[in-house]
């Protein structure tokens, strides 16, 4: 997962990763209550390490960016050069004379 934490939350987290490190440096290594701040201590840590799934690539920009200049240009070529050809309505009346 691709998501990008801003500075406070992540500095937040790294405050109570810090916080669990103390409490764990006073606990005893066979108890639960260590082996639950060692979990709580992991998913912290998975939590830091995210990057943001909210940022767009430039790559996804530019692609959006030329489909939206390609229908704008279709639209305006429509609009601007009307098409009178009488193989159009001999098209669009099924072949009937």
């Amino acid at each position: 997962m691709n998501t990008q934490i801003p500075k406070k939350d992540r500095k937040t987290l790294d405050q109570e990763v810090e916080r669990v490190l103390e409490q764990m440096s006073s606990m005893s290594v066979d108890t639960v209550e260590y082996r639950t701040a060692v979990d709580n201590l992991k998913v912290l840590c998975d939590a830091r390490g995210v990057k943001s799934h909210r940022a767009l690539s430039t790559d996804v920009i530019v692609a959006a960016a030329s489909n939206i200049l390609g229908v704008l240009l279709i639209l305006n070529y429509e609009q601007m050069h009307v098409i009178t050809s009488k193989a159009i309505s001999f098209a669009f009346k099924g072949g009937r004379g």
